[in-house]
């Protein structure tokens, strides 16, 4: 009797590793996307404005404002361009992890935990270093995907792995 509902409950793993398998690439390639495309539209708007970022970045006390709005752009822009093509991914992620990690860090407290127990939706939406970072955590541990440049190039440039 216990042997036929092992027999079960493996069938049942096995549809479901099959079932995980074909999801994985179009759920990393959708994630890629989503959250490269938004990476490009943070870096853009800190480029369009560059006087006014520096002077968001010198309140929050760095000591050179300036290098820093050009490295979080850079990191923003290009490798959220990186991630929307699916180039160098993993790479790609970890600067715009960094930059992340960074921004939860020296963000003003309220923009960081949620309300301060108010659990009032803007203050949680205002949570977007700790989302964007878990994000590129998702590339760095997952990678790309089938659905990338980095699958096909997987076998002639190791950083493509």
């Amino acid at each position: 009797m216990l042997n036929k509902e092992v027999k079960e409950a493996k069938k049942i793993h096995e549809l479901f590793l099959e079932f995980d398998h074909w999801f994985q690439s179009p759920t990393l390639f959708i994630l890629r996307v989503i959250w490269g495309v938004l990476f490009i539209f943070e870096g853009w708007h800190k480029f369009s404005d560059i006087p006014s970022t520096v002077n968001f970045y010198k309140s929050l006390g760095f000591g050179s404002p300036e290098l820093m709005v050009y490295l979080s752009a850079s990191a923003e822009f290009f490798g959220g361009l990186l991630l929307v093509i699916g180039l160098l991914s993993r790479l790609a992620a970890i600067p715009l992890l960094i930059t992340m990690v960074v921004a939860a860090v020296t963000a003003p407290s309220s923009a960081v935990f949620l309300g301060h127990g108010t659990g009032q939706t803007e203050t949680f939406l205002s949570q977007i270093p700790l989302v964007f970072g878990y994000a590129c955590l998702m590339i760095i541990l997952f990678g790309p995907g089938k659905w990338s440049l980095d699958y096909y190039f997987r076998d002639k440039f190791f950083l493509c792995r």
